[in-house]
């Protein structure tokens, strides 16, 4: 079941670091998952609230001049993710797909907007604990 859904969220995240100019430097590869780093200055460049969308911080990160690459690659079973079922692999597949439209429409000069033709590609989009951010952001 994996590999269509692996297929589709893969085909995103390159059309975005297309998009960006990126696709030399990083491949298919993405911040949406799996460690990445961030410097001091990205950290004062960008709206923290970018960091809760990685797609989204990595087009803003490009749009401010920002060092990127890819310094390492770790398989998957590195991370020490446990498996989902087929619903969370969807969801997350879904999550991201959402996260790469946002970057891609923030990319282009357009309002963000998750939708994909008439279809809006939520995943988890809406369980975020946005909460938790203003709340730390608040303090």
């Amino acid at each position: 079941y994996r590999q269509p859904l692996s297929a589709k969220t893969i085909h995103f995240r390159a059309k975005l670091n297309r998009k960006l100019g990126l696709f030399h430097k990083l491949g298919t590869a993405s911040p949406s998952h799996g460690p990445h780093a961030v410097s001091y200055r990205l950290i004062n460049s960008i709206p923290l609230e970018a960091f809760a969308i990685p797609p989204v911080l990595l087009a803003q990160a490009h749009q401010q001049g920002l060092a990127i690459g890819v310094a390492t690659c770790l398989p998957h079973r590195a991370l020490g993710s446990r498996l989902g079922d087929d619903q969370h692999g969807e969801l997350v597949a879904q999550t991201i797909i959402g996260d790469c439209l946002e970057a891609i429409c923030l990319a282009e000069g357009r309002p963000r907007s998750r939708l994909f033709g008439e279809e809006e590609i939520l995943g988890y989009h809406p369980e975020r604990r946005w909460d938790l951010l203003e709340e730390y952001l608040g303090k």
